[in-house]
């Protein structure tokens, strides 16, 4: 049988097909990241299934009770199989692990209950049994698929719409043989849409992959029925729109680095299928058997609108989107996708499916398409992007006022408002704002709900102007923050987007700016959060002046009190390294004192709160040894930093929990050691301890480099960099790739020319 796709994606799984079974736990743990399990998301760790409380329907576990009693032990209860659908649709809006398991508990009585009576039928009359059917299996399948259960909730469905599958294939075997009872149910439609849905919505890397092999089971179940002529006890189903169009919401999802490429041969196979009609070229045939062709219809232009906007192809994405576009208005002009719906719609006619114009939906996507191509193309091509994007929204603003329904709603002005944000240029922050004011006049003129500027809208052309980083546009930002304040749109993002302006147009003499804007909010009653306090403590910490260490303190101080109510305000593993760089670059003598009580603060308030947020990272390691290396005063409290500074080091090298060392770590060590060791003999013993451990594990950076080269004596520096010495690669192996090229060039250039 000729399958709808193409064998690329089988080939693509084949590089999976060995990972892709449940693992043991010391598989997984001996696992190389690189290959991922059916458990891993695609960002790294596990997906397991949601921890979160579980709040249990005492009534509908009462109930469930009951209903599974009765096909156990027999109990008392005029049960028919209503009640038991009844309870499984009640389990699956439940949303939580707990609830589909329980729908499947009762899915698996029923079977029970069918099997046993498949069984006494040949020897014994049946007046009464249970059975499920097709209803029953979706039930269960979409209780998994809103279960949160992530990749694990996938295979269960995959589980179960192949036990399905197999259940039919074996009654087949015996058709005729017990005709007191009907045979089990297959799957239809829904079924096989529902498990792949279950992929589409699970963010899985391979979830486009292993939607596609669904997809083919159904194709295969249909044909398979057709060929073995049982038609008579089973129908077959054939794929519809809805099929393949959660097919292309998968690799959407997924993040494949694949997801373009198979989203496009997707589109441009179903769309030879429908032009092959036009063409009045006649259907393939397997066997004698006519394969379908899958109408199309605006659903599934959206999805492939959708896709091209969420694979990060860039403008080439973008403009692949607007030819799909272009042939979606072309074909449905032409009537063919119309007529295609019409004699085959695949048993669904509910409006959205029979729909094939472009709506304001599909022309929003194609808005998403080029307003994303900007987040990862060169300077040229983000103004390119928001360019095309306006002119979109400009088309549905003139289609709109013509009486078209094509109304541009509240997503479409945000796309455009995004788009030109991007180009973080003047000229993209004064046409953010032209957008924006647009919308107000369109707002104005109707009065329509959805084309009222939102919070989102004004925080998006704050966030263009501050971009700029010019006096100019900070100044509109401010006035514009205060008309937002006027109108109640303003929020704790809008302040900080403003305040993170300031301190980076000029960070020496951002300090009033922000601590009057801080004063602005709370007259405006608006709530600050982590983020404010973050930059605060940072504009304290660039500001120079002799108080900003206290300051700083008792800011965080402040903040740690604020939590204890409320969450929002709670500090981070950033805040409290910016507090130690504030201190770090201090001109005290004093560091180490107040540097481990912060640090020491940091660790208890993340033990007691069991707060990953709190979690010391490298960043904040990097910071406390900094402090240390920084530290003045006599002989005695400089040699007290340097064993502080030594042992944190070695604290964090035997324990995984806060991460390895880098780059920074090594250099602020040998910093230490140069600063802090009065010994000349155990400078030279500790320099090159550290060096060599910088060397092996790859953290050789051309700033480390830089620190070692001035604290080492040069017969040290000889041993490792000399003349004749082979400079290894993986020295540097760790770090950033500008910083390999780096460490090479310089190296490169101290040697004599021969």
């Amino acid at each position: 049988m000729q399958n709808f796709f193409t064998r690329t994606a089988s080939q693509l799984l084949v590089k999976r097909s060995l990972q892709r079974h449940v693992p043991s736990k010391i598989d997984r743990i001996l696992r190389p990241s690189a290959l991922r399990a059916p458990f891993e998301c695609a960002g790294g760790g596990y997906k397991h299934f949601s921890a979160q409380p579980i709040s249990v329907d005492l009534h509908l576990e009462e109930k469930t009770e009951g209903l599974l009693n009765h096909i156990y032990k027999g109990s008392q209860g005029s049960y028919t199989l209503i009640h038991y659908d009844r309870a499984m649709e009640e389990w699956s809006k439940q949303c939580n692990i707990h609830a589909a398991e329980r729908a499947e508990d009762l899915l698996v009585a029923l079977e029970k209950s069918y099997d046993e009576t498949t069984s006494q039928c040949s020897t014994q009359q049946t007046s009464s049994y249970l059975m499920p059917n097709a209803v029953s299996y979706n039930h269960v399948l979409q209780a998994y698929v809103l279960s949160n259960g992530g990749t694990r909730a996938c295979l269960k469905c995959e589980e179960i719409l192949e036990q399905m599958l197999e259940r039919c294939r074996n009654a087949l075997l015996f058709k005729g043989a017990v005709e007191r009872v009907p045979l089990p149910p297959e799957p239809l439609v829904t079924t096989f849409n529902t498990a792949m849905n279950a992929w589409a919505k699970s963010n899985d890397i391979d979830a486009g992959i292993k939607a596609e092999m669904i997809f083919r089971k159904m194709e295969y179940w249909g044909f398979e029925c057709r060929r073995e002529n049982v038609i008579g006890y089973y129908k077959g189903v054939e794929p519809n729109t809805r099929s393949l169009a959660i097919v292309v919401d998968a690799w959407a999802n997924s993040g494949h680095h694949d997801s373009f490429e198979r989203i496009i041969a997707i589109f441009e196979h179903a769309l030879d299928n429908v032009l092959a009609v036009q063409n009045n070229k006649a259907h393939g045939e397997v066997d004698g058997i006519k394969q379908q062709v899958i109408p199309l219809n605006t659903v599934f232009f959206n999805s492939v609108l959708n896709g091209l906007a969420n694979c990060h192809g860039g403008v080439n994405a973008a403009q692949k989107a607007q030819e799909v576009f272009t042939t979606m208005q072309d074909l449905s002009s032409s009537g063919l996708l119309q007529q295609l719906i019409t004699t085959n719609t695949g048993g669904s006619t509910d409006d959205c499916d029979v729909e094939t114009s472009p709506n304001t939906r599909t022309w929003s996507l194609l808005m998403k398409c080029w307003a994303n191509a900007g987040e990862v193309s060169d300077e040229a091509n983000v103004e390119y992007a928001a360019s095309s994007t306006d002119a979109i929204l400009e088309q549905m603003e003139n289609l709109y006022k013509t009486g078209q329904d094509v109304k541009p709603n509240s997503y479409a002005f945000a796309s455009c408002i995004k788009a030109w944000a991007e180009c973080a240029s003047e000229t993209g922050a004064t046409r953010a704002v032209s957008v924006l004011e647009r919308m107000e006049r369109l707002y104005n003129e109707t009065k329509e709900e959805e084309l009222q500027p939102t919070t989102m809208h004004y925080n998006t052309c704050l966030s263009a102007l501050c971009k700029v980083r010019n006096d100019a546009c900070m100044t509109h930002a401010r006035h514009l923050l205060r008309r937002m304040c006027v109108d109640g749109s303003a929020d704790a993002v809008s302040f900080n987007t403003v305040m993170m302006g300031y301190l980076n147009v000029d960070s020496s003499t951002a300090l009033e700016t922000i601590e009057a804007l801080s004063d602005e909010m709370q007259i405006a009653n608006i709530s600050p959060d982590s983020a404010t306090f973050n930059i605060m403590i940072d504009a304290w910490r660039q500001c120079g002046r002799p108080n900003a260490i206290a300051k700083v303190i008792k800011l965080l101080d402040y903040m740690i009190d604020l939590s204890k109510k409320d969450n929002n305000i709670a500090p981070t593993a950033s805040t409290f390294t910016l507090v130690l760089n504030t201190i770090s670059s201090s001109n005290l003598d004093e560091k180490v004192e107040p540097a481990r009580r912060i640090f020491h603060d940091m660790i208890s308030l993340h033990e007691n709160r069991s707060d990953d947020k709190l979690k010391p990272d490298v960043r904040a390691f990097s910071a406390f040894i900094s402090s240390c290396a920084n530290q003045g005063g006599s002989p005695e409290r400089k040699r007290a930093a340097l064993k502080i500074a030594l042992q944190t080091y070695e604290h964090m090298c035997s324990s995984t929990e806060y991460g390895t060392p880098n780059s920074y770590i090594y250099g602020n060590l040998m910093k230490a050691v140069g600063r802090l060791a009065s010994n000349p003999k155990e400078k030279t013993r500790l320099l090159e301890h550290l060096f060599k451990r910088c060397i092996d594990e790859g953290q050789l950076s051309r700033v480390t480099l830089n620190v070692f080269r001035k604290w080492a004596p040069q017969k040290l520096q000889n041993k490792f960099l000399g003349e004749g010495k082979e400079i290894h690669s993986k020295w540097s192996r760790n770090v950033r790739e500008n910083d390999r090229q780096q460490v090479s060039n310089t190296i490169g250039h101290t040697r004599p020319q021969v």
